[in-house]
């Protein structure tokens, strides 16, 4: 899968805001890539490339439905889910997991990259009380819902400037 493929039609309403941290992470390792809670703006980018480069995915999602449509895992217990690899994607329900679990992925993962990671929204999930655990951030920020991508191994801060364009000509961009 292509850049441009995998960065094709990302939409001004910053539900797909998260893809282009996930083009950069996904280029920036090698190993299997996991997904908690699947979705239009990510299962089937991260499945195809995945396919492309022979790398493993899995896909989880507590959502029976959303696990049906986008054929993942069903989770009925998220503790119950023991995972390791190079890139995990964190959009997950409920939300207020997810600052919790990116700590828990830390060592296990090169590469995590969370959606909803604006201040209001970080408070709300739990992020800020751990982005102090990681010694490197770069963020997706828009007007809405932010992005970010941390670890602990890959200084993703070179990342800083890449842009892709969206749908009406948005203009997505990372910085640290």
């Amino acid at each position: 899968m292509t850049k441009e493929q995998f960065l094709k039609n990302l939409q001004a309403d910053n539900n797909d805001n998260h893809r282009l941290l996930l083009w950069k992470a996904l280029e920036s390792t090698k190993g299997n890539v996991v997904e908690f809670g699947s979705g239009w703006g990510s299962t089937e980018y991260l499945r195809g490339y995945c396919e492309s480069n022979q790398r493993t995915f899995e896909t989880y999602d507590n959502g029976e439905d959303w696990a049906k449509i986008h054929n993942s895992t069903h989770v009925t217990d998220w503790d119950k889910i023991d995972v390791r690899g190079s890139v995990i994607l964190l959009d997950h329900a409920p939300g207020e997991r997810r600052g919790d679990d990116m700590a828990l992925m830390m060592d296990r993962f090169e590469i995590i990259v969370v959606h909803d990671s604006e201040p209001i929204g970080a408070g709300n999930y739990g992020y800020e009380k751990h982005w102090a655990k990681f010694k490197y951030r770069a963020d997706v920020r828009t007007e809405g819902a932010w992005a970010t991508a941390v670890s602990n191994t890959i200084d993703i801060t070179e990342w800083d400037g890449e842009t892709a364009l969206g749908n009406g000509s948005k203009e997505f961009k990372i910085s640290k």
